[in-house]
């Protein structure tokens, strides 16, 4: 007796969903799908290096030109020192060592073991070099992206500028592990909510308070502060609806008064004491 086997094939069906694609893993639908940026971000191992894309400068200058800090958590360094560090209108920012010896930028950041450091470079004169917190090898840049490899302690990563040397730079990545990862870039509140400390406040140095028109706490010290109430220690608190309507709390460090005034329409008022 012979069996005859029939194949049985369904044919594909396909139902038209009405969902939407939305910038958020954070939806009650079930047809609703995120991004594929969203996505990324959210499988992506975040950067060790804290505003990796220079969007954070609470100083507000288009130029720095003084050791310490320029643009928030990166330092310029150097003996003898004459650098400048441009921002500029792309976001992205060009240093300028004039020096006869190096010239350092620079962030702290306390490391070991393996790491894979990615800098964007736009444009170089000189020599520039990744400079991995007093590595002695010559890890120079060129234009374009430039990954290193790291198997060492450090402090501090930023780029060495060797004497009349200059670079322009997009963005700095520093990824634990030997893996090579994209780079990511972040959205200025993302770059905020990442520098903030335990406490959730940024700690500014030297700030022109009239550049804080986001919404957080602010630590304020140092002795070139500018349009605080006083020079001292302060906790600002900012609230922001937008660029242009922003409230200001400053309450002074070693407790006390507490100040308040508001921008409306590109206006400072004065500060009152409540």
């Amino acid at each position: 007796m012979r069996v005859r086997v029939r194949m049985i094939r369904k044919k594909n069906e396909i139902h038209a969903l009405n969902g939407t694609v939305i910038d958020s893993l954070e939806s009650n639908s079930v047809k609703d799908a995120p991004s594929i940026n969203v996505v990324n971000k959210a499988l992506a191992t975040r950067t060790l290096v804290k505003n990796g894309d220079f969007k954070l400068n609470f100083g507000g200058k288009s130029e720095y030109t003084q050791k310490g800090e320029s643009i928030y958590k990166w330092n310029l360094a150097g003996e003898p020192f004459d650098s400048t560090l441009t921002v500029n209108d792309d976001g992205t920012i060009t240093i300028q060592n004039n020096s006869t010896a190096n010239s350092y930028f620079s962030q702290n950041i306390n490391i070991s073991g393996k790491h894979i450091a990615n800098v964007k470079v736009l444009n170089i004169g000189g020599t520039c070099e990744l400079y991995f917190g007093g590595n002695s090898e010559n890890l120079n840049l060129d234009v374009g992206e430039n990954r290193f490899l790291l198997d060492s302690n450090a402090n501090e990563v930023g780029i060495r500028l060797r004497q009349n040397s200059s670079i322009t730079l997009e963005y700095i990545d520093l990824f634990e592990g030997n893996i090579e990862l994209p780079h990511i870039e972040e959205t200025y509140q993302e770059a905020f909510e990442r520098c903030k400390n335990e406490n959730g406040s940024i700690y500014v140095v030297d700030v022109d308070v009239n550049n804080l028109k986001y919404s957080g706490l602010y630590v304020i010290s140092g002795n070139n502060q500018l349009n605080t109430p006083s020079k001292d220690i302060w906790f600002i608190r900012v609230e922001a609806s937008t660029n242009d309507r922003v409230i200001q709390w400053a309450t002074i460090g070693r407790g006390g008064q507490t100040y308040n005034r508001n921008l409306l329409n590109g206006t400072w008022s004065d500060w009152l004491l409540i």
